[in-house]
Parts: C-alpha cells; structure tokens; sequence
C-alpha cells in the first residue's frame, strides 16, 4: 500500500467518522458551533499564511517527511490538521495559521 493511498484511507475513515452522526440524532437544541478567534484572526492577517508555512516546516517536519500541499485537497488538509492538532497538542492559533498555508498553497 502506497503512503499516499495510506493517507486517504485514514483521512477518508476520519471523514466517514466525522459525519456518522445522523441527522434524527443531533440535539436541535443545541447550540451552533462558533467560529474560532484564532481562525477569524489568522484570516484576516497577512502573515499568517507566513507563520502557517515557518510552523509547518519546524513541527510537522519533526515527525514526518515534508510533502508537497498539493498532495492533499482542501478537505483532506482540514482532517489532517484536526487530527495532528489533538496529536502534536497545537494551539487553535497555529493549526488555523498551518491549515491557511495549506490550503492556499495547493
């Protein structure tokens, strides 16, 4: 098995995971998810694809061997990244700035 193949399994098993939860069975009473700080802030500042791109290259590099952005879509980088995010123990600041620079890089 391929690595890349390897990672859109687990990203698509992470995907089906993330929406196993059915409609008839969410609380309509609760209440919608806000917007992160850190994901507003890191949109609306310039250097935060910069920061995202110097992150990505010092911590993720740490464990693993560095790919190009345009491996992964959009999506996949989002699982990616939430995943890593619990895993590595980044802040809400740095995996938004990391996920910026990879999504605006493929």
């Amino acid at each position: 098995m391929t690595l890349r193949f390897a990672t859109a399994a687990f990203a698509a098993t992470l995907l089906l995971g993330a929406f196993s939860v059915s409609a008839e069975e969410a609380d309509p009473e609760a209440p919608a998810p806000a917007t992160s700080t850190a994901d507003a802030t890191s949109a609306l500042d310039p250097m935060a694809f910069v920061r995202g791109a110097q992150k990505w290259g010092n911590t993720c590099a740490r464990c693993h061997a560095m790919r190009d952005a345009k491996d992964l879509d959009d999506a996949e980088w989002q699982v990616v990244v939430t995943h890593m995010r619990a895993r590595a123990g980044l802040t809400a600041t740095d995996s938004a700035e990391i996920l910026r620079f990879l999504q605006q890089s493929n």
